[in-house]
């Protein structure tokens, strides 16, 4: 009697499961995963690697981690303001700040800690013949000084450390979100998948 019913059912539910669907790989070139909550952009100009094993489960905060590898096939400065994250919405959400991170210092010692276990060595992804330099754009009391650019020290050199986004909404909706790096040496956009 009403057989339009089940095709606007059919219809519905495939909706549904698009819109849970990680996005579609095409709309990031120059990508592939690695594991899980890993993942590798490479073009001429860039290597970078993401690795967020932590924050793509546990996301309920205002903060989220992501280590990361970038490295130059030139020599170059790489700054603060060179980092962001896309929301699914659009919404583009700097890094942190350090007065940012230091307020939050409760809440980002337990993310720390919390995250420990799931860490990797990001070097790893890198010819070994690397050199690299260690990003250090965040601290805690005791932790030393802040220095900001981190300068890739030869051609093919890497920067290397945690990168710290706090939400402007206090938590990070799931679905892609999209890890912009962008500066005058070269441009890449990785997808983070929050679950």
């Amino acid at each position: 009697m009403f057989p339009f019913v089940p095709v606007v059912l059919l219809a519905a539910g495939a909706t549904i499961v698009a819109a849970q669907r990680p996005a579609d790989d095409n709309a990031f070139p120059h990508t592939k995963p690695n594991a899980r909550a890993t993942v590798e952009y490479r073009d001429e100009k860039v290597q970078a690697v993401a690795i967020y094993d932590y924050t793509q489960r546990n996301h309920e905060t205002a903060w989220i981690l992501v280590q990361v590898g970038v490295a130059l096939a030139e020599r170059g400065a790489v700054r603060r303001d060179s980092f962001s994250v896309v929301q699914p919405g659009g919404r583009s959400v700097p890094l942190a700040t350090q007065e940012q991170f230091l307020a939050d210092s409760q809440v980002i010692t337990k993310l720390r800690q919390n995250a420990r276990i799931f860490q990797r060595e990001v070097i790893s992804y890198f010819p070994k013949s690397a050199d690299g330099e260690f990003i250090r754009w965040f601290a805690l009391p005791g932790e030393g000084t802040v220095r900001d650019p981190a300068i890739v020290p030869s051609e093919h050199g890497v920067v290397i450390g945690d990168l710290y986004f706090r939400s402007p909404t206090l938590r990070w909706e799931t679905g892609t979100h999209r890890l912009v790096f962008n500066n005058d040496k070269g441009h890449a956009e990785l997808p983070i998948r929050l679950e």
